[in-house]
């Protein structure tokens, strides 16, 4: 008998919070939401979550911030519209000018990027 088992990263991107002041270029619009987490799989089934992170990023100047995990779950499920900006601190290891997504897909790209590489997107 033998098991196939590993690890890997998982970004989601949940969704628009709309009216989300941003504290960084002081612009009021929506926010991404991004849910990153690291899994254990099974036989390539994801079976253990762990080092659950949420994210809101600005789509006006990039700055990236990472929430509590309970503010983070409660904008997740509609339960909590916005935060206010006090609560917003900037993401450790997110470098805000190599931090941008593509706003059709939501993947990751470059700032010099003019179209995304995932899915051609003009940024």
């Amino acid at each position: 008998m033998f098991f196939i088992a590993g690890t890997g990263n998982q970004s989601k991107k949940l969704g628009k919070i709309n009216a989300q002041h941003c504290p960084s270029c002081q612009s009021f619009q929506g926010m991404e939401l991004i849910k990153t987490y690291g899994y254990v799989h099974l036989f390539f089934v994801p079976t253990v979550k762990f080092d659950v992170k949420y994210l809101l990023v600005c789509p006006q100047c990039g700055k990236v911030y990472q929430l509590q995990k309970e503010a983070g779950r409660a904008l997740e499920k509609g339960r909590l519209p916005a935060l206010a900006a006090e609560r917003l601190a900037p993401a450790p290891g997110y470098q805000v000018q190599d931090t941008r997504f593509c706003p059709r897909c939501g993947s990751e790209v470059s700032p010099a990027d003019q179209y995304c590489r995932h899915c051609g997107q003009p940024l």
